[in-house]
């Protein structure tokens, strides 16, 4: 009787271990999930996320906010997120405007899993048996800021707060990014962040220090095609790579493909004028099927905004120039008028300079055969002075 004591306890004991260190390795799962990632834009995932390089949309406040500061004007989008394995449900609202000389971006993020079952060890069967339902909720914020620091480098950083909330606990807690990205010439970027510096921690978990780098490139022979790579050291407790690819078949309609080690993913862009809609599915055998559905508006257009103010730029520069060439031309026009009317003025002055002691009226006053050789000779003087008088100006 004693040793079947002493064997329970011992069973339930080890039990109490097992259930312990599923629900931390459950609880590090999910404190590992950042929430932000689930939240952000159905185009990044459209592409796999291999968005680090790209990151010039109000999608680069997570994936690396120093693409900010590529924005031209004002966006607000909404994304919403479903996970149909864990029934997880993600809303993500996004605000970005310029401020200070770059771009400041704010968002905010609700993601909740209803429907799970809460457990409990009972000594007497030795098992752990449900006593109820939770629901586990995710709330996180964020203020995001981009800047160009010299001609083609813009950084940037995020300072986020997250809080997790399962049944009856909850914890949350603050996280440091710091992000660089170089365009290097019209078609290559590069971008690197430092996500979670110094780690962030939820309660007693942690979201483990992440390093993001990535490139992308506009393809030269075919600029509707753009390829980007990604590569993350950090993310639940192992690295990971991804590749996208987005290609412009209209001016209002793209279409995106990625995939990393999560597995493949799809997704459509459509615009009118200034609103934007992106849809991305994934899949994964693991998680299940992810759709993301993000709508959203542009105050002014991020790419036809520079182009716009390029054409501006090119419109009225030639006019300057115009302007610059005919301008110049007129007074140089009216001193020659002045120097005509001058030379006029002193031809008679000069007529009568061979005879300096006669009267300047005496030549003029004769109408006999005497006038046509005054008329004659001014003439021949009149060209010298003036020839000799243009160097003296």
């Amino acid at each position: 009787m004693k040793l079947t004591l002493i064997s329970r306890m011992a069973i339930a004991a080890l039990a109490v271990t097992i259930a312990a260190a599923a629900g931390a390795r459950a609880q590090d799962a999910t404190a590992q999930t950042d929430f932000f990632r689930e939240g952000s834009t159905a185009r990044s995932f459209g592409m796999g996320n291999a968005f680090v390089a790209v990151a010039d949309d109000i999608g680069a406040a997570y994936w690396n906010p120093a693409g900010l500061a590529l924005l031209s004007g004002s966006t607000f989008s909404t994304t919403r997120s479903t996970l149909d394995i864990f029934d997880l449900n993600t809303q993500t609202l996004s605000f970005a405007a310029p401020a200070y000389g770059g771009v400041a971006a704010l968002i905010l993020v609700y993601s909740s899993i209803s429907g799970g079952i809460e457990t409990e060890f009972d000594p007497i069967t030795c098992r752990l048996v449900p006593i109820g339902t939770f629901e586990e909720t995710d709330t996180a914020f964020s203020i995001s800021y981009g800047k160009e620091y010299k001609e083609n480098l813009y950084l940037g950083g995020t300072i986020k707060h997250a809080m997790q909330k399962v049944s009856r606990f909850s914890a949350s807690g603050f996280g440091l990014d710091l992000a660089a990205l170089y365009q290097y010439n019209d078609y290559i970027r590069a971008g690197l962040v430092l996500q979670n510096v110094g780690d962030m921690d939820i309660g007693s978990d942690t979201i483990p220090f992440n390093v993001r780098v990535g490139a992308s490139i506009i393809v030269p022979q075919e600029p509707k095609l753009l390829i980007a790579v990604s590569y993350e050291t950090e993310y639940l407790n192992e690295s990971v790579a991804s590749i996208g690819a987005e290609y412009r078949f209209a001016e209002n309609l793209t279409a995106r493909l990625g995939g990393n080690e999560d597995g493949l993913s799809a997704g459509l862009g459509v615009r009118f004028d200034k609103f934007h809609l992106d849809y991305s599915f994934n899949r994964n055998d693991d998680s299940g099927d992810e759709n993301r559905l993000t709508v959203g508006y542009y105050v002014e257009s991020r790419k036809k905004a520079p182009e716009k103010k390029g054409q501006e730029a090119q419109a009225t520069e030639p006019a300057a120039s115009e302007q610059a060439r005919t301008t110049p031309s007129r007074p140089e026009r009216a001193k020659k008028a002045d120097e005509a009317a001058e030379e006029a003025a002193s031809a008679p002055e000069s007529a009568p300079a061979p005879a300096e002691d006669e009267p300047p009226k005496r030549g003029r006053g004769k109408k006999d055969d005497e006038e046509k050789p005054a008329a004659t000779e001014p003439a021949p003087a009149a060209e010298e002075t003036a020839a000799t008088s243009v160097p003296k100006r």
